[in-house]
């Protein structure tokens, strides 16, 4: 895969998509991408995957994922060039009340949230005017793995924005 999204690539389906007046456009392309992608992947596991969205992102979750036994709320981020940060819900990602104390967050009030997790999708468009997506996950108990050391990346900013996710 080739990452040809950069500012050299000038496709009618880069130029479309980075277009400021097509971002609305954009975004609901990405997110039915998105549910396509998860459909396939669940059905290839042998089950049903449910994908609801709102019309407005007014709680800090873009889509809701239901596999039947689990609702997830999931923030969209994506991203076509070089973006190096993106602001997440800090709501969305703080456990649910019940998951609270088993991730190592402090019981008070201030430190449960949605339970909810978030997808950042860095798209490519091919020479060929094919979109290809490459998908990241995070959600509080990742950042809680990142944080023991279970898991890592290796930079230095992402440490850190583990550890100030993590303060609760």
């Amino acid at each position: 895969m080739s990452k040809s999204s950069g500012p050299s690539a000038k496709s009618r389906l880069f130029t479309y998509l980075n277009a400021p007046d097509n971002s609305r456009t954009r975004e609901a392309l990405l997110r039915h991408r998105l549910a396509f992608d998860l459909c396939v992947a669940a059905a290839r596991r042998g089950y049903a995957l449910q994908v609801y969205s709102g019309e407005v992102d007014r709680d800090g979750f873009d889509i809701v994922l239901d596999d039947g036994d689990v609702l997830r709320k999931i923030q969209l981020k994506s991203v076509l060039s070089s973006t190096k940060a993106w602001m997440i819900s800090k709501k969305l990602l703080l456990p649910e009340p019940r998951d609270v104390e088993r991730l190592g967050f402090m019981p008070e009030q201030s430190s449960s949230g949605l339970g909810g997790g978030a997808v950042l999708q860095e798209v490519f468009v091919e020479p060929n005017d094919n979109l290809t997506v490459r998908y990241s996950y995070t959600d509080a108990a990742l950042l809680r793995a990142f944080e023991a050391g279970l898991l890592s990346r290796g930079k230095a900013l992402t440490a850190a924005a583990v550890r100030r996710s993590c303060r609760g």
